[in-house]
């Protein structure tokens, strides 16, 4: 299973979230530019690795995924609800 299918899982997303430092109503633009600026830190010709390079772009497509999958609106069942992801 590929990391833009597991966009579904709202645990991962939450992860990929903190990981990036995005808020949950960022668009596609913002998580690409949160994407960028954690690259600066963590890829291998910064001093990073490539395993934590790869882990933050799989984060970026986790996200961009539940954008385009129209999934955000489980923010909102997610806050109706009081805190528990029902529809996922």
């Amino acid at each position: 299973m590929t990391w833009r299918e597991r966009a579904d899982d709202a645990a991962l997303v939450q992860e990929a979230r903190a990981h990036l430092g995005t808020e949950r109503a960022a668009s596609a633009d913002q998580v690409r530019a949160a994407w960028k600026r954690k690259l600066k830190e963590v890829h291998p010709d910064m001093g990073g690795t490539k395993e934590a390079a790869q882990h933050a772009t799989n984060m970026r497509d986790v996200l961009l995924a539940w954008i385009d999958a129209g999934r955000p609106d489980l923010d909102r069942e997610h806050d109706l609800a009081g805190g528990a992801y029902a529809s996922a």
